[in-house]
C-alpha cells in the first residue's frame, strides 16, 4: 500500500517538472512547426533560422521574379521575416540583424516590406501551383501572414498562378519565430526551374501574450 509520504513526494516531483517546462516555454523556447501543404515537393531544404530570443516575426519581404512571358517562370524565390517587439522603431525592425531567411532561389528581386500593425505574425498561407506536367512549373507563388491583433492577413506581392493552400496557424498565445525553406537549385539552360516550393515555420510562446489582450 502506498503511504502518504510517497504520494506527497511524487506530487512534488510532478509539480517541479511542470513548472520547469512551463518556465522554459515562457522564455520563448520553440514550440510546434507549421508546414505548408506539399502541393509540389522539389528542391533541398535550408536550415532553420530563428528570431533572437525575446523577439518574434512582425513582418515579411518576398523575393519574386515577375512573369517571363514565353521564358521560364519561377515566381516566388525567397522569404525574409523581420523580427522584433511590438512598439520598436522602424529603424530597429529593418536592421539586418533583425531579419531572418533560409534558402533562396537565384531569380527575382526583394520587394517591399509588410508589417503587422502593433502585433505579431501568428500564421501563414502559401499560394502554390501544382505540377503542370509538360508545361512551366513555378511551385510557390505568393505568401500571406496573419496578424495577432485582428487575424487579418498581409499579402505579399507575389504572382497569381495556382491556389491558396490552407492557412497554417500557431496555437493561441504563440507567434512565428523561425523559418526554413525548400528551394529547387538551378537545373541548367533551357530546363524548367521552380525555385521556392515550401516553407516550414516555427512557433514560440509569447511571453508578452497577456499584455496584448
Amino acid at each position: 500500500m502506498v503511504n502518504l509520504h510517497t504520494i506527497l513526494l511524487v506530487s512534488c516531483i510532478f509539480l517541479t517538472l511542470s513548472f520547469s517546462v512551463e518556465s522554459a516555454i515562457m522564455k520563448g523556447s520553440p514550440g510546434g512547426i507549421l508546414s505548408s501543404p506539399r502541393v509540389t515537393d522539389w528542391g533541398e531544404w535550408g536550415d532553420f533560422e530563428y528570431c533572437k530570443e525575446g523577439t518574434y516575426v512582425i513582418g515579411m519581404r518576398l523575393k519574386t521574379e515577375p512573369a517571363q512571358g514565353p521564358s521560364d517562370d519561377t515566381a516566388l524565390n525567397g522569404v525574409r521575416f523581420m523580427c522584433g517587439i511590438v512598439g520598436e522603431s522602424q529603424k530597429v525592425l529593418h536592421s539586418p540583424e533583425r531579419q531572418i531567411q533560409s534558402r533562396e532561389g537565384n531569380w527575382g528581386t526583394w520587394g517591399v516590406s509588410y508589417e503587422c500593425p502593433k502585433s505579431y505574425a501568428v500564421g501563414f498561407q502559401l499560394r502554390s501551383e501544382p505540377h503542370q506536367k509538360n508545361h512551366d512549373d513555378t511551385g510557390a507563388n505568393n505568401l500571406r501572414i496573419f496578424c495577432s491583433n485582428s487575424m487579418k492577413y498581409l499579402e505579399g506581392s507575389g504572382l497569381s498562378w495556382g491556389e491558396w493552400t490552407e492557412p497554417q496557424l500557431c496555437p493561441l498565445g504563440w507567434a512565428m519565430c523561425g523559418i526554413r525553406t525548400q528551394v529547387e537549385s538551378p537545373k541548367g539552360h533551357n530546363v524548367d526551374d521552380s525555385a521556392l516550393n515550401n516553407l516550414d515555420v516555427q512557433c514560440c510562446k509569447l511571453s508578452q501574450y497577456n499584455e496584448l489582450l
